[in-house]
């Protein structure tokens, strides 16, 4: 696997948000999370996904920003 440059915010780890950035990171690309559910976060950390304390923090020096939200 090749790792790359990109730099990936992911807000919203939870039931859909979580599996998509996991194959991000499987893709090689760094991606830090942030979710205001720190269970989730926690679940982000064990898939090697870096964990936030704010969107603003997750998405700063970033080249792409996802935002995934229920409802």
């Amino acid at each position: 696997m090749t790792e790359t440059s990109n730099k990936i915010a992911w807000i919203g780890v939870g039931k859909m948000g979580l599996p998509m950035a996991a194959l991000i990171v499987k893709a090689g690309h760094a991606v830090i999370s942030f979710d205001p559910n720190k269970d989730r976060l926690a679940a982000a950390r064990e898939q090697g996904i870096a964990a936030a304390a704010s969107a603003a923090e997750a998405v700063a020096g970033c080249n792409v920003v996802f935002r995934i939200t229920a409802g």
